[in-house]
C-alpha cells in the first residue's frame, strides 16, 4: 500500500517536470524565431502595409483638410497677384499692369498709353496727349498727363505729386470704366461693333461716341430691360460681351473676312477676301448651307457660322 502511494507520488511530480520543460522549450524556440523574422514573410507583410497604408491615408485626410483651410483664407483675401496686377473691376481690356517704381515725367511706354486712357474715361484728361509712343497717340509722361494725375489724386485723397506711384496706380486699375458720348477710342469701337453687327448702329462704326451711338445703346438697354441711361456702363457692357452675333447680309468687318477665307478655301468663293457680306458672298454662303443641310438663309447664321468652324479637312468643299 505504501509501495503504491509512493509510486503515484512519483508519477505527479514527473508529469510536473514534463510540462515545465515542455514550456521552456516551446518558449525557446518562439524566440529562437524571432531573428528570423522579416518584411518578407507574408503576414508581416500584411501587418506592416497595411498599418502604413492607414497611416497614410490619415496623412492625406490632414493634408486636404490643411489645404481647404488655406484655400478658403485666399478667397477671403483681395485678389492679387505676384505679378503686381490687382483686382480690376469692369470689362476694360486694356489693363496696366503695376510698376513699382512707378512712373514720372518724361517716362515713355504702352503702360504709360494705358494710363493715360484710364484717366481719359475717367474724365480728367481732355484728349490723350498729341505726342506718339511707337506709332500710337499718347504713351509719353508730359505735362497735361502730370497735372491730370495731380487732379486725380487730390480727388481721391492721395499725395498729390503727380506721378503714377504704386498706389496711384492701383487706385486707377479699381476704377469701373463707363463710355458716354463725347469719347472716342478702340474700346467704345469694340461695344459699337457688337451693335452694328446686332443691327442697331447702321454704320461701320469708327470709336466715336456720337448721338447716334447713344441712341442705340439706349435702343439695346430698352429691349434687353436694362436701365436706358444711353451710357455703355458696367452692365450694358457685361450684356454685349455675353451676346451671340451673327453676321448679316451688308454687314463687314474683319470677322466676315475670316469666314469669307474659309469659303474661298473650300472653293465656294472666289478672290481675295474683302470682309464686306455682299451678294457674291451672299450667293457663297447659300450654297455652302446647301451643301451642308443648312437652312438656306443666306447670312452668316449661328449654325454656319458653327459648321464653319470645324477643320477645313472636315468640311465639304464645293465641286
Amino acid at each position: 500500500m505504501k509501495l503504491v502511494k509512493n509510486l503515484g507520488t512519483y508519477c505527479i511530480i514527473m508529469i510536473f517536470i514534463m510540462t515545465l520543460t515542455s514550456s521552456f522549450l516551446v518558449s525557446s524556440e518562439d524566440i529562437s524565431k524571432i531573428g528570423d523574422i522579416s518584411l518578407k514573410e507574408e503576414k508581416m507583410k500584411k501587418v506592416f502595409y497595411s498599418s502604413s497604408s492607414k497611416m497614410d491615408e490619415n496623412t492625406q485626410v490632414a493634408k486636404k483638410e490643411e489645404k481647404k483651410e488655406k484655400e478658403k483664407k485666399e478667397d477671403s483675401q483681395p485678389s492679387t497677384s505676384t505679378s503686381g496686377e490687382v483686382a480690376y473691376e469692369g470689362l476694360y481690356e486694356n489693363k496696366p499692369t503695376v510698376n513699382e517704381a512707378g512712373y514720372t515725367l518724361g517716362d515713355s511706354s504702352e503702360e504709360i498709353l494705358a494710363y493715360q486712357k484710364l484717366l481719359y474715361y475717367l474724365g480728367y484728361l481732355e484728349a490723350l496727349p498729341e505726342g506718339q509712343y511707337k506709332g500710337i497717340p499718347g504713351g509719353n509722361f508730359e505735362k497735361t498727363t502730370e497735372a491730370a494725375v495731380k487732379e486725380y489724386q487730390t480727388k481721391e485723397k492721395l499725395q498729390a505729386t503727380g506721378t503714377l506711384d504704386k498706389e496711384t496706380q492701383e487706385s486707377l486699375i479699381s476704377k469701373p470704366i463707363e463710355f458716354k458720348v463725347g469719347k472716342s477710342g478702340e474700346e467704345i469701337q469694340s461695344y459699337q461693333l457688337i451693335l452694328y453687327y446686332l443691327d442697331y448702329i447702321k454704320d461701320y462704326p469708327k470709336g466715336n461716341f456720337d448721338n447716334l451711338t447713344e441712341t442705340a445703346v439706349k435702343s439695346y438697354q430698352e429691349d434687353r430691360k436694362l436701365e436706358d441711361t444711353g451710357v455703355l456702363t458696367q452692365e450694358t457692357q457685361k450684356s454685349l460681351k455675353s451676346e451671340t452675333l451673327e453676321y448679316l447680309a451688308g454687314k463687314r468687318g474683319k470677322a466676315i473676312m475670316e469666314y469669307q477665307d474659309v469659303l474661298i478655301n473650300l472653293g465656294y468663293l472666289q478672290g481675295n477676301p474683302d470682309g464686306q457680306l455682299g451678294s457674291i458672298s451672299v450667293d457663297a454662303i447659300k450654297i455652302y448651307q446647301e451643301k451642308n443641310d443648312l437652312e438656306i438663309t443666306g447670312y452668316l447664321d449661328t449654325k454656319t457660322l458653327t459648321s464653319m468652324k470645324k477643320p477645313l479637312d472636315q468640311q465639304v468643299k464645293f465641286k
